[in-house]
């Protein structure tokens, strides 16, 4: 049996001609069938897209600068990381902050740091804007810097302005 023509719609096979070895020509429809795999595919497609970043901060240098893919989302995985001062000073860290630069502008957002923690999940519900307009994700040729530590005085990160214990520095591109 050979395939001679196939004809293709986005959503279905309109026709599919087969020739059978006597030469006889057969005409069947099968779209169900393939309606079915262009549902799984793409279903496929979109389960694969859905798995959020997830980045191992332990793996990279403090300062890093892994590059990950446009996403909405990112798991951010602490395991490993020592937040120690190191200068012997009473202050605690008590906050995760993301700066994102792009397109000449900065925007910062923060959410709770909680010591003993080690998975965040880094996206618009989490992430408050600080000064910033609302989290839309790590978009393709922004620099993304995430810091853990706390803010030395009142809405000091409105401003730009952070004390870290630990910092990590990300390319976002395609």
């Amino acid at each position: 049996m050979t395939v001679t023509k196939v004809t293709v719609t986005l959503v279905t096979v309109t026709e599919v001609t087969v020739t059978l070895g006597t030469g006889m020509m057969s005409r069947m429809r099968v779209s169900v069938i393939l309606v079915g795999l262009v549902a799984w595919a793409a279903h496929s497609a979109i389960t694969a897209a859905a798995e959020p970043v997830r980045i191992r901060a332990g793996d990279y240098a403090e300062g890093g600068m892994p590059a990950i893919a446009p996403c909405e989302s990112m798991l951010l995985d602490l395991t490993g990381v020592s937040l120690e001062e190191g200068s012997g000073g009473a202050d605690v860290p008590d906050t995760l902050a993301v700066q994102i630069q792009r397109d000449g502008r900065s925007d910062y957002y923060a959410m709770p740091f909680v010591p003993g923690r080690v998975l965040y999940d880094l996206n618009a519900e989490t992430l408050t804007g600080r000064a910033s307009p609302p989290f839309i994700g790590f978009r393709d040729g922004a620099f993304v810097h995430i810091l853990i530590g706390y803010e030395p005085f009142t809405r000091a990160l409105d401003e730009g302005m952070f004390r870290d214990f630990w910092s990590l520095t990300m390319r976002v591109e395609r």
